[in-house]
């Protein structure tokens, strides 16, 4: 019987099991200098890039990066419209059928509002499911994609800089091809937020 743990955070590892044997691979993405994302660039993921070996492409609006707090990924919520501007990208990883994963980040969020939370969400894909490219800047609001977080979705503490890790187990039922990340907030007013993920 295989496994797979997937994790973002320090790592992309891979289980591997079997009646003789135990043995791991990891593969690390870090978002800090070593990933050569642009300082400079309003959607880093636009073109697509390779981050430790695997492909990152915008899907919704477009993520920044600095050495400081790695990737920001920019949303916004409008009280009065119930309107919410996110930031998704996706990365490329065959996920196989019936194989046990576990999805870990370590992130951060700031907000406008002391009150609230901007949260961070994750979900898999195929290639047909999700053709969404982003060359688009900042937060972006679309009413044609409903919000992801299948997967993972947790709530990051918008008063703090302090990074922190979130995790899922999950055991995949199909065959997918990305694991998308997408940053949302909402609030009983206006407010504005960023995500930031170090690993």
């Amino acid at each position: 019987m295989k496994k797979i743990n997937l994790k973002i955070i320090l790592a992309i590892a891979t289980l591997f099991y079997s009646a003789k044997s135990f043995s791991q691979t990891t593969t690390t993405i870090l978002y800090d200098a070593s990933s050569n994302l642009s300082t400079t660039k309003c959607n880093v993921f636009d073109p697509a890039v390779n981050v430790a070996g695997h492909l990152h492409t915008g899907v919704i609006g477009g993520a920044t990066f600095s050495t400081t707090n790695g990737l920001d990924l920019p949303t916004s919520y409008t009280f009065s419209s119930l309107q919410v501007k996110r930031t998704d990208y996706r990365i490329s990883y065959p996920f196989k059928s019936g194989y046990t994963y576990r999805i870990e980040f370590t992130a951060f969020g700031d907000v406008s509002n002391s009150t609230a939370y901007p949260s961070l969400g994750a979900a898999l894909f195929t290639t047909a499911g999700l053709t969404l490219t982003s060359t688009a800047c900042g937060a972006v609001y679309t009413s044609s994609v409903p919000q992801f977080g299948s997967v993972l979705i947790t709530q990051l503490n918008g008063t703090s800089t302090t990074y922190s890790p979130s995790s899922a187990n999950f055991t995949s039922p199909f065959n997918y091809d990305y694991l998308v990340l997408e940053a949302t907030c909402s609030a009983a007013e206006d407010i504005t937020a960023n995500v930031y993920i170090q690993k």
